[in-house]
């Protein structure tokens, strides 16, 4: 993970950094299953619906699926998607081990935390009003957006409550930003009508596990 770049926010680290043995070609077929769900979903919305509305039910759609141990059928039953999980899963280790003077975990704790579930849901965005609110995510340890799809001025990822205290960050398509699940998150508004598409994941655990 040579191309990794470590921002600091509040003296944690975020990475951002594209992901290794994953090809456009891939990425892009990953796309193409996401858009057969997601315009079966969309049809049911007129057509000047609000973005944001739509992908907030798309997330709880996807999140009844997931109780029910299922994803998005398309990218589900794609046999190469198994990969991308994997690397997730090996990207949130090296998170972990990178900086033991901050998280202060051994080895085998490492080893510990990351035999716990990963999910994730498909987030779409797109201009006008294609926003995603201030938030966190209390039921995990580490979070982390793989983007799939970036049209240029889609959306950059805010970290922080106000301009005095925050990061924001660029997204690229081909790379992931990986953070404590504790820190507060928003997407800024989209200006390009073309579709902005992320995969994100989360780590199950207590959130305050990284702040402590």
């Amino acid at each position: 993970m040579s191309k990794k770049v470590v921002h600091l926010f509040n003296k944690r680290p975020i990475w951002q950094f594209p992901l290794e043995n994953i090809s456009s070609t891939l990425r892009q077929k990953w796309v193409n299953c996401i858009l057969k769900d997601w315009h079966n979903y969309r049809s049911d919305f007129p057509d000047d619906f609000n973005p944001s509305i739509i992908n907030n039910d798309f997330y709880v759609q996807q999140m009844k699926l997931l109780k029910k141990g299922k994803h998005l059928p398309t990218l589900g039953e794609d046999e190469d998607f198994p990969l991308l999980m994997k690397q997730f899963k090996e990207s949130i280790k090296n998170f972990l081990a990178d900086a033991p003077d901050v998280w202060k975990f051994p080895p085998t704790e490492i080893e510990k935390i990351i035999q716990k579930e990963i999910y994730f849901w498909i987030t779409i965005l797109h201009a006008p009003q294609g926003v995603h609110k201030l938030h966190m995510h209390e039921d995990s340890i580490v979070s982390g957006v793989y983007y799939l799809q970036v049209p240029e001025n889609s959306g950059c990822i805010r970290f922080g409550g106000g301009p005095k205290e925050e990061l924001i960050l660029k997204p690229k398509a081909g790379e992931v930003v990986l953070f404590p699940s504790y820190m507060r998150h928003e997407v800024l508004p989209c200006e390009n009508s073309d579709l902005r598409m992320s995969l994100a994941f989360n780590l199950k655990g207590d959130a305050l596990l990284l702040q402590k």
